[in-house]
Parts: C-alpha cells; structure tokens; sequence
C-alpha cells in the first residue's frame, strides 16, 4: 500500500513553533485565565482580549525574528478568528463536563440570608460553568434557620460555622452581606 503524508499547512507552521503555544499560556496565566472561575460571559470577554493579545504578540515575534516570509499573513488571521470561536466553546465544554462529573465542583457555603446573599446564590446557581454548588447558608436570625431558599437550608447561628463546614466538607465560604464596610 502507499502512504501519503498528511500535511496540515498552512497552520501546521503553529505547531512547529512551539514558541507561539508559549505566548497563548503565558497571556492566559496573566489574565489568571487558569486559577479564578468566571461566568461565563465576563470569561469569554477576558478570553476574546487574551486570544487577541496573544495573536499580536506573535505577530510581532514573526516580525522581529524576521520569519514573516514563512507565516501568511491570512493564515494568522485565520487562526486568530477560529481561536475566538474555539477557546470560549472548549472552554465551556470542559468545564461542563467537569461539574457534571464532580472534578470542577467546589461546595461553597453563604454567610447571610438577605437580598444580596440570595441574588448571589441564585446566579451562582444559574452559571454552573464558575464550579461552584451552593450546599448551605449561614445566619443569626433565628426565624430563617431551617428555611430553604433556593434549594438551599439555612444553618446558624455562625459560631456553628466551623462545624458546618466540617459536616459538608466545604473549604470555600462567601460573605454575602448588604452593608459590610
């Protein structure tokens, strides 16, 4: 049998030069891309201005090396228009299929039972792709606790905080409340 190579210019080039890879990771990890969780709109807003800094900056690595012979100039527009597509939609791809696995999840216990602390727990509900499952919420306020609000009990008071978090293995804890100062 004869076998042909399969060749993938013209982004094959990309590959090549693992120095561009570099430029995507390092501009990803300063837009800490890589250890804060986002909704998913405000990630695909800081992931568009990364994939677009990252494209200028190669193109002037291409430049300054004086390789822009070998690079067209359509093929690196092109490759900068398929990553504003591809980026966000692996992104949220992956992050899915994490939290529905229990890999992404992070179990994240409210401070606060008032009108900020439940307008944030229902968007953190709404934007599964942050990992983020709200398991309890903490008052003082005798009446609210054993409430449920959105899917959510309500423990107290907060000098059982320690305890609580211990009995559903949380280590993250958000303060939600109207008039901190």
């Amino acid at each position: 049998p004869e076998y042909r190579e399969i060749n993938l210019l013209p982004f094959s080039i990309f590959f090549e030069n693992g120095y561009f890879s570099l430029v995507w990771v390092l501009v990803f990890a300063y837009e800490k891309l890589y250890i804060k969780r986002y909704p998913f709109w405000e990630e695909t807003k800081i992931l568009l201005k990364s994939t677009t800094l990252s494209s200028l900056f190669i193109i002037i690595i291409i430049f300054l090396t004086r390789s822009e012979e070998q690079f067209s100039r359509t093929v690196i527009i092109s490759a900068w228009l398929i990553s504003l597509f591809l980026f966000p939609a692996s992104r949220f791809f992956i992050k899915w299929l994490m939290f529905k696995f229990n890999i992404w999840k992070k179990k994240l216990i409210v401070i606060g039972v008032h009108e900020t602390s439940l307008h944030a727990v229902k968007n953190i509900k709404k934007n599964k792709t942050m990992g983020y499952e709200v398991v309890a919420m903490v008052d003082e306020i005798p009446e609210k606790i054993g409430k449920t609000y959105h899917g959510v009990k309500v423990f107290g008071p907060l000098d059982r905080l320690k305890e609580i978090t211990e009995s559903f293995k949380s280590r993250d804890i958000m303060v939600a409340t109207p008039n901190m100062s």
